[in-house]
């Protein structure tokens, strides 16, 4: 019964989850929050919070590429509930973009003018921990620590940068209250960096946030599976006990 049920009543959604947008699927809501490298970096968990009027959960789908054939990999994350199961496979990741951007190279310390605003490059944020792994060849991060101006008001960014092995990704930070996204193209040893402002306004289609790409399966009544798999355990265990018994007679 409870197989039936479930193969009746699964549902199944591919959906594009905009970071930091929550989007409403089978009664719950569901936001991406980003992604994080795991397993010294060989690969990347992508956060995605489920929320109910009653909890909060976190799924974290993995994605990497397979050292064996180059090939990109995943691997899906199951949130298990009392009546139902929620399965979340990542397909894919698209990066923040936009068709309306300028680039420029700003020295730590200084400010440039762009999109209207006073952008002003702090610093570099490195931790002691990924000074070591970089002195070791592990995964390590950059942030840089970006403010902007405007109107009187000032906004926050940390887009950053880690590397794997000699490869650099580029994490790009979008701000909404400011309405741009900020991206670190490269930096150099002098304090300089390359970044990008891209405006998140009316000439940008929110595909082109960062994006990731993933199919949701909810399938409930699980439970009544593994009833009905409890329920055969014991028959079996009767039937084989009388058997026994019976042998004995």
């Amino acid at each position: 019964m409870g197989i039936i049920l479930n193969g009746n009543l699964v549902s199944k959604h591919q959906v594009d989850l905009i970071k930091g947008k929550a989007v409403n699927i089978g009664g719950y809501s569901a936001k991406y929050t980003g992604y994080s490298p795991i397993d010294n970096g060989k690969k990347f968990a992508f956060d995605v919070e489920f929320s109910n009027a009653n909890n909060t959960f976190i799924a974290s789908p993995i994605m990497y590429t397979s050292n064996y054939n180059g090939s990109l990999m995943r691997e899906p994350d199951i949130i298990e509930g009392f009546m139902q199961d929620i399965y979340i496979s990542p397909l894919g990741l698209e990066a923040s973009k936009s068709d309306d951007s300028q680039e420029f190279v700003i020295k730590k310390g200084e400010t440039k003018s762009s999109e209207g605003f006073q952008v002003k490059f702090e610093k570099f944020v490195f931790s002691k921990k990924d000074m070591s792994n970089m002195t070791a060849g592990k995964i390590f991060k950059i942030i840089s620590k970006v403010t902007l101006k405007k109107d009187g008001e000032i906004f926050e960014a940390e887009p950053f940068m880690t590397n794997n092995k000699g490869q650099n990704i580029f994490v790009a930070d979008t701000v909404y209250k400011a309405g741009v996204i900020v991206t670190m193209g490269k930096m150099d040893a002098s304090g300089s960096v390359l970044l990008k402002i891209n405006k998140i306004g009316d000439k940008t289609v929110k595909s082109k946030l960062e994006t990731l790409e993933a199919e949701i399966s909810i399938e409930p009544f699980i439970i009544l599976v593994w009833i009905g798999v409890i329920f055969v355990t014991i028959g079996l265990f009767i039937a084989g006990y009388r058997r026994y018994f019976l042998t004995k007679l």
